[in-house]
């Protein structure tokens, strides 16, 4: 049918590929590279962890929770003051209760709070990547949507 309604049209593809979901879904790498963010934690591990879903944190930690249960792949983006939010995702990573998430995005800053750099660099290994922008949430969300609709 789509090949009838294309010669109809006057073109005649060589192929045509179905749409895959795979095709668009994104690596931490890219997202850090698209948004030039910091990278505080994770880096080895950028490039292995696809982001299928966006989702900005604006609920309680029980109801993300919920949601990486029920869209495996989402990537957190939320706001960097809210420190509880990355203390409890990287607790999550930790869980085999709950799929896995690529990664967390920190916005509206460029740099964590002493405290809670003090209390992260005590952690042997942090293998998650957890990115860092200055832009706000609403703006790295905006961004996310573009690179999305754009394709790796």
């Amino acid at each position: 049918a789509i090949r009838a309604d294309l010669a109809d049209s006057g073109i005649f593809p060589v192929a045509v590929l179905p749409r895959e979901s795979k095709m668009t879904e994104l690596t931490m790498a890219e997202v850090a590279s698209a948004l030039d963010t910091r990278v505080l934690y994770g880096a080895h591990n950028l490039e292995t962890q696809v982001v299928r879903n966006v989702e900005v944190g604006t609920k309680q930690m029980p109801e993300l929770i919920s949601l990486l249960e029920t869209k495996p792949g989402t990537l957190l983006v939320t706001s960097a003051t809210r420190s509880e939010v990355l203390l409890s995702m990287l607790l999550v990573t930790q869980s085999k209760n709950v799929p896995l998430h690529p990664g967390i995005l920190l916005t509206g800053c460029k740099e964590m709070p002493a405290s809670v750099t003090r209390m992260l660099s005590g952690i042997e290994t942090i293998g998650k990547p957890v990115l860092m922008t200055d832009k706000s949430t609403y703006e790295a969300a905006i961004a996310l949507a573009h690179l999305r609709d754009a394709g790796p």
